[in-house]
Formats: C-alpha cells, sequence, structure tokens
C-alpha cells in the first residue's frame, strides 16, 4: 500500500479578485495606483453622497465661500461606471508608463498642475460669463471628474509626438488633432463638457513650452523626496527621480488610445542618498511624441540598458568606499 506522504498535495485555488489586486499593486507605480484607487472608492461612496456636489469644482462655492480645495479634489471624482471603466483603461497603461518616465514626484506635480491650471480656468471662464449675462447658472456649472487629466495628458503627448496620425476606434486622426477628435466623440455621446476642453488647451499649452514656469525643477524633486515625501518613497512602486527610465518606458508604445498594458518591471526604490548628479531643470515630457532625428530603442536594447544601469546601481550601493 502506497505511503500517504508520498500522494502529491493539491494546493487550494487562489482568490481570483485577490489574485487580481496583488498583480495590480507590483505592476503599477505608487501614484498612479493611489489615483485609481481614489477614483475607484469616491464611486463607490457615490452610492451614498454626492461628492460632485461637496468636492467638485463648483464656481459659487469657490469664489463666494473661497472654497479653494475644490480646484485639487475634482479630478478625483467619479459617479459613474462607464467612466470609471473608460478612464481605468485609458489611464493604467499611459499613467503606468509617465510616472516610469518622469519619476513618482515629478508625475505627480505634473498631473496636480495640469488639474488645478484647468478648474482655474473654468472658475475664470464661468465668473466672466456670469459678469457678462448675470445668470446664476454659470457660476453652478460643476467641473469634476479624472477625465480632466486624461484629456490634459493626451494633449501633452500630442504635443510632442512625431507620429503623423494615431488610431481612433477604426479611424486614424492627424496626432494634433486626436485629443479634440476624442473630446468631440465623448460629447456627441454625452460624457465630456467644457472643463475638459479646458484641460486639452492647458495639455497643449504644456506641451508646446507655454507653462514652462510651472515645472518643478528635478533638485526640487530630490529635495521634497528627502524630506515631505520620506514616508511615500519607501512603499512598493514609488519611482525615484534618479530611478526614473525616461524613454525606454515608452519602449513598446503601441499606435493606441486604448492599447492593453504592457507589464513593467518597477525599479527597486531605496532611501540611501542619491549619488546621480541632478540637472538643474526637469526633464522634458517624455511620452509618445519623440524628438525630430531621434532613434526608437527596441525592447530588447531597452531592457539590456536597464538591466546595465541597475547593475551599476548595485556596484556602487556595495562599494564602502562610497
Amino acid at each position: 500500500m502506497a505511503s500517504s506522504s508520498n500522494t502529491p498535495s493539491i494546493s487550494p485555488p487562489g482568490n481570483p479578485v485577490l489574485t487580481a489586486y496583488e498583480k495590480f499593486v507590483s505592476e503599477t507605480p505608487l501614484v498612479t495606483r493611489y489615483i485609481l484607487s481614489a477614483v475607484s472608492i469616491s464611486y463607490l461612496l457615490s452610492w451614498w453622497f454626492d461628492l460632485s456636489y461637496a468636492l467638485g469644482t463648483i464656481p459659487y462655492f469657490c469664489i463666494t465661500r473661497f472654497e479653494l480645495y475644490r480646484v485639487v479634489t475634482a479630478p478625483f471624482i467619479c459617479q459613474n461606471i462607464l467612466s470609471l471603466v473608460f478612464s481605468y483603461l485609458s489611464f493604467i497603461d499611459m499613467g503606468k508608463r509617465l510616472e516610469l518616465s518622469l519619476g513618482s514626484t515629478n508625475f505627480l506635480c505634473y498631473l496636480m498642475t495640469m488639474g488645478i491650471c484647468t478648474n482655474v480656468l473654468f472658475l475664470f471662464l464661468c465668473a466672466t460669463i456670469y459678469s457678462a449675462t448675470f445668470n446664476m447658472k454659470y457660476l453652478m456649472y460643476n467641473s469634476v471628474g479624472i477625465w480632466t487629466l486624461i484629456f490634459a495628458v493626451i494633449a501633452t503627448d500630442c504635443s510632442n509626438s512625431s507620429m503623423p496620425t494615431r488610431r481612433l476606434f477604426f479611424f486614424n486622426v492627424p496626432t494634433k488633432w486626436f485629443p479634440l477628435a476624442l473630446w468631440g466623440l465623448f460629447t456627441l455621446i454625452g460624457g465630456s463638457g467644457a472643463s475638459d476642453l479646458l484641460a486639452i488647451g492647458i495639455g497643449y499649452a504644456y506641451g508646446h513650452g507655454h507653462l514652462n514656469r510651472l515645472k518643478v525643477s528635478a533638485a526640487k524633486c530630490k529635495q521634497w523626496e528627502d524630506s515631505i515625501l520620506i514616508n511615500f518613497i519607501r512603499r512598493p512602486g514609488w519611482v525615484t527621480g534618479h530611478a526614473a527610465m525616461g524613454e525606454s518606458a515608452w519602449a513598446s508604445e503601441a499606435n493606441s488610445f486604448f492599447s492593453s498594458p504592457q507589464p513593467q518591471t518597477l525599479p527597486t526604490t531605496t532611501t540611501t542618498s542619491d549619488t546621480t548628479t541632478h540637472s538643474a531643470e526637469t526633464p522634458a515630457f517624455t511620452g509618445g511624441g519623440r524628438a525630430l532625428g531621434s532613434s526608437r530603442q527596441r525592447p530588447t536594447e531597452a531592457r539590456a540598458a536597464m538591466l546595465e544601469a541597475a547593475e551599476k546601481r548595485a556596484a556602487i550601493s556595495e562599494d564602502p568606499a562610497v
């Protein structure tokens, strides 16, 4: 009779929801993960609370009650399941690549710049129209939703892109007009508004260098990581400034808006002092666009370069003289 110890053990099947979440955490940088989590939580809370009224950018409350926190909180509110699904599909890959390319601190500053500038411009526009018409409805309009950030990011990316066209479902659209074409499509189906159009304008302005004064320098990002953000850089998924991958994060870019997320290996976060010399200015936006005359790296070349850089960092950290 065979011994029971020789019987192979069969592990119980894992929880698919927990497995999917663990994969999401392991493959998604921290800022992108926090933003998507905040949007998802806001949707769940919308079943009981009207968060768009409490946290959205409503000119009347921002001007008369000085509730300026609304220009910061408005992009992270979601009250529609379709908006949540499409924002996840569009932002997960785009946010992941941008954060790996720029670093978590720089990426967070960029998103905050896009969101605040869009909502401030929305407030100014509504207040101007009210001053001309004295119609209170213009002070009760609401700018809310993550799509203000998504449209701004797409416009910035298209401003720097060398690709002549991009695919929108079954159509090829000139790259410089792609954000407007996408906004027009969403407007036809009732899912977009004036604030998203303003976000596209802000994204174009940022991409063409008209908002360079609002960019945060690499030295300032490093200073924040060593002080107020010190607790975040120790968490899994935080991409420090010296670990940012630059254009290598876009090596396997697809010429499509709804592209499927590609697995990325998150750089290892370290709390030791940075030995790399940082430039005084923030690196230029490195999205799907490429500078004229630059060559695109193949994925294998990008992986080899990242491996070589990781080996150099490991050698430096192990050297007792450093």
